[in-house]
């Protein structure tokens, strides 16, 4: 994957997966900072993303609220 993963935009974590949802679409969900055991799950949608690379760009454009 050539996309950087940019921080979550809720809590600031920098550990940020793609993972597939089993039947063939993907999902970025944060599972926080690296150094706390705390995760906020904040995660995009996995609905038509077919390809980890598209899963990136999608969290990559999520904003807070």
């Amino acid at each position: 994957m050539s996309e950087t993963l940019k921080p979550c935009p809720f809590c600031g974590g920098t550990n940020i997966s793609i993972l597939s949802n089993g039947i063939g679409d993907f999902y970025a969900i944060c599972d926080g900072d690296d150094e706390d055991e705390w995760f906020c799950g904040a995660r995009t949608s996995d609905r038509g993303c077919e390809t980890p690379e598209g899963a990136a760009r999608r969290w990559n454009r999520r904003v807070a609220g």
